[in-house]
């Protein structure tokens, strides 16, 4: 029998295992023959991890660059309503009534600019009234509401002034 002009013959003739394409097997084609059965038998696979290294203490790979650790956070401050302000004042601000005065005017009017300042002072040593010498030049500060000391700390601590870091730190209740 003769086949008709025009006529292609297949690909693939009839008998011959077509290859799976992709995972697709063409409509007609036999099923792909299974995996062959692996070491514990069955299709081919293995247990979970079966012959795998734990990856819990590998580290880095070699010539990787090394992690960066972040630092650990600074502990959270319990605000108040009254802070101290350390590092206002030198001992020439100190000793000077002129300059000491317009220092203190300036620092208060910083500090009210946060909001309502219920007490305010930055003793000299002859005004410790039993405080600690360490406290001399030190600005002790209550505010009205503690919202208005977190913004102040917020703002102050860490902040330069005259050429000297601020160190903000809150104080209890009912300390000045």
């Amino acid at each position: 029998m003769a086949r008709p002009s025009g006529y292609v013959a297949p690909a693939n003739p009839p008998g011959l295992p077509i290859p799976a394409l992709g995972g697709i097997v063409p409509p007609g084609a036999p099923p792909p023959p299974p995996p062959p059965p692996g070491p514990n038998g069955g299709m081919g696979l293995q247990p979970l991890g079966m012959g795998l290294q734990p990856l819990n203490n590998l580290g880095p790979a070699p010539g990787a660059p090394q992690p960066v650790v972040a630092p650990p956070a600074p502990p959270t401050v319990m605000p108040t309503s009254t802070l101290r302000l350390e590092n206002l004042m030198t001992e020439a601000m100190l000793a000077d009534d002129t300059e000491f005065k317009e220092c203190v005017d300036d620092i208060k009017e910083e500090c009210e600019s946060y909001g309502k300042v219920a007490i305010f002072m930055i003793p000299r040593i002859g005004e410790l009234q039993g405080r600690p010498e360490s406290d001399a030049g030190v600005c002790f500060v209550k505010y009205e509401m503690i919202t208005a000391a977190a913004k102040a700390y917020e703002s102050l601590n860490g902040r330069d002034f005259d050429g000297n870091i601020v160190k903000a730190t809150y104080l209890p209740a009912g300390s000045i």
